[in-house]
């Protein structure tokens, strides 16, 4: 036959469950805060060596465009693009060097058309 089922002890069943997961949870969470925190500190560190790799080309960029050297300068500015941080800061940096690499490139064929002039009327009237 049925025994008859005390109600009491789906509530102590339910109690004893609950104290449980109760003591699994608080002795888990330490170590998942823990988890979480070295995960995102990682990210962390991941993200600011790039900002500082991306800043790094940044400055010898600007400090090769402040002494005129655009090749270089414009180098590092698109290694710098590449990283996907401020590309439109990036962008007209680059940009102002092949303006200045253009009007460089002007000057010398113009130079050259000088010199090449000047070489020509020399050994015309030697």
């Amino acid at each position: 036959m049925n025994k008859p089922i005390n109600k009491y002890y789906y509530f102590e069943l339910s109690d004893t469950l609950f104290l449980k997961l109760n003591y699994i949870c608080n002795t888990l969470d330490p170590v998942l805060k823990t988890s979480y925190a070295m995960t995102k500190n990682t990210t962390d560190l991941v993200n600011d060596s790039i900002v500082q790799e991306f800043q790094g080309l940044i400055d010898q960029g600007n400090d090769f465009f402040k002494i005129e050297l655009l090749r270089p300068a414009k180098k590092c500015y698109q290694k710098a693009l590449e990283l996907n941080i401020d590309q439109e800061k990036v962008q007209q940096k680059i940009a102002e060097c092949d303006r200045l690499l253009t009007f460089e490139k002007k000057v010398v064929w113009i130079l050259s058309a000088i010199t090449a002039a000047a070489i020509l009327l020399w050994i015309l009237f030697k």
